[in-house]
């Protein structure tokens, strides 16, 4: 790679890397091209000519947490550790999507933007071949009830985490108290009812 395309990648990467630490700190609606440019150290025009427009930007700043935030969740499914451990690390570890987002992400980036909900449905489609193996195992292993289907398995699971982090909220409390944390883990993998016999 020559010097200009190198010093090109190098500046999109600071853009995008000062467009996701003001949207964690602001989010979409209120951080403009001109802040993003000036804590990146470029023009308004570079990023125009990099990304067309904010909506390119935020489009490319989500695309790339997804992505990081896939790769997580591969290495999680097919790592060491028993079924429950990765279920936990999968299920509570902080997805940086919602965490930075609290939301808005749902409520705009995914609504109003078609393209964007294509990208994430293939992904999800990508992944899935690989969340099936991971619920049959814990099928297998007794974790999971064998009248529990991989849809609702799945779509309990997002329900979850969605609430989780729907809000700056209960974001930071959360963040503020880890204990309440470990219980809702709990509560998510046995359910809030003692039963007898239990240990």
């Amino acid at each position: 790679m020559d010097g200009f395309r190198r010093r090109s990648q190098q500046k999109r990467e600071r853009v995008r890397q000062a467009a996701l630490e003001l949207f964690k700190a602001h989010g979409f609606r209120k951080v403009t091209i001109g802040e993003i440019a000036g804590r990146a150290g470029v023009s308004p025009v570079t990023i125009y000519s990099y990304f067309g427009s904010k909506e390119g930007l935020v489009r490319e700043v989500v695309r790339s947490v997804f992505d990081e935030g896939i790769a997580r969740y591969r290495a999680i499914a097919s790592g060491g550790g028993t079924f429950l451990e990765r279920l936990d690390r999968m299920m509570f570890e902080k997805s940086q999507i919602l965490e930075l987002f609290g939301g808005e992400l749902t409520q705009a980036a995914l609504k109003q933007d078609p393209e964007m909900r294509a990208w994430v449905e293939s992904l999800w489609q990508k992944s899935r071949p690989l969340m099936v193996q991971f619920y049959e195992e814990g099928r297998r292993e007794g974790y999971i009830k064998s009248d529990i289907s991989f849809e609702a398995f799945m779509l309990y699971w997002e329900i979850v985490r969605r609430g989780f982090y729907s809000s700056r909220d209960i974001i930071a409390r959360l963040s503020d108290n880890p204990g309440l944390m470990r219980e809702l883990q709990t509560i998510f993998i046995y359910g809030p009812v003692e039963r007898k016999g239990r240990k």
